[in-house]
């Protein structure tokens, strides 16, 4: 039997996935803003960003379909080489900053 976790469970595993030290060193870069406008421009743009991502999880988990298959699905097949350009990207600017961070 294959085993599954729950909603709370999935939301433990990345919460402690985003709470990271390149995170947080990332976070001062917006200290200009000041405590207030800074605080408020980064835990808007985790709820925007956890909620598009819990989004495109339910739909993977509701069709059982990886992230890949199910913009594949919407998009087509060009429109998820597009998505996987931009992943990679994604994943080059964050190395880069956990690099710097470093």
């Amino acid at each position: 039997m294959e085993k599954r976790t729950s909603i709370p469970a999935n939301a433990l595993i990345w919460f402690g996935a985003g709470v990271s030290l390149a995170e947080i060193l990332t976070g001062t870069f917006f200290a200009p803003l000041g405590f207030r406008d800074g605080g408020i421009a980064i835990i808007a743009g985790h709820v925007i960003g956890c909620f598009l991502l819990f989004l495109a999880g339910l739909i993977g988990a509701r069709t059982r379909r990886s992230a890949m298959e199910t913009v594949k699905m919407a998009f087509g097949a060009r429109g998820g080489l597009l998505f996987a350009v931009l992943n990679v990207m994604q994943l080059v600017g964050w190395t880069s900053i956990m690099i710097y961070d470093g």
